[in-house]
């Protein structure tokens, strides 16, 4: 199946047509300035947060487990050896604790919002904002007046 001839003309009318997100696309990997992505920071925050919340479950139950192992007699399943453990139970939930912990450490922590120059503002109790320099965090700008 051959494709059919487009003229140069038709493809100034509807360039969405014919060029769409392959053109796109390719204007927004020509320069790091055009390669702009949604990061989806509220939705990594809170995907973070449900895996560190499973995580911590996870943790207390084991917590619970030692501190079972502890209390008893003194046998082999107080907690002294991970070799010859004879609580099967504990095992079997660090080996569930492990890929979830290997994906929460593979999860973008760093704030979605950060870009190669800091921006901080400053609100006050007026709802005003401005700029505050890198070189003096927590100090308005000069030359500005502090909102009152």
């Amino acid at each position: 199946m051959t494709s059919p001839t487009i003229s140069e003309e038709e493809k100034l009318k509807k360039p969405w047509k014919y060029e769409g997100y392959p053109g796109f696309s390719k204007r927004m990997a020509s320069s790091d300035d055009f390669f702009l992505c949604r990061r989806f920071g509220e939705l990594n925050a809170r995907a973070i947060l449900l895996m560190q919340d499973r995580i911590a479950r996870k943790e207390e139950e084991l917590h619970r487990m030692d501190c079972d192992a502890q209390k008893g007699p003194d046998d082999p399943g107080d907690s002294s050896s991970l070799r010859f453990e004879p609580r099967m139970e504990r095992e079997k939930l660090l080996d569930e604790l492990i890929p979830m912990l290997q994906q929460y450490s593979k999860a973008p922590i760093s704030p979605p919002n950060s870009s190669k120059e800091l921006f901080l503002t400053r609100v006050c109790k007026t709802n005003t904002s401005y700029p505050i320099p890198k070189s003096e965090p927590g100090v308005p700008p000069k030359n500005t007046k502090s909102p009152t």
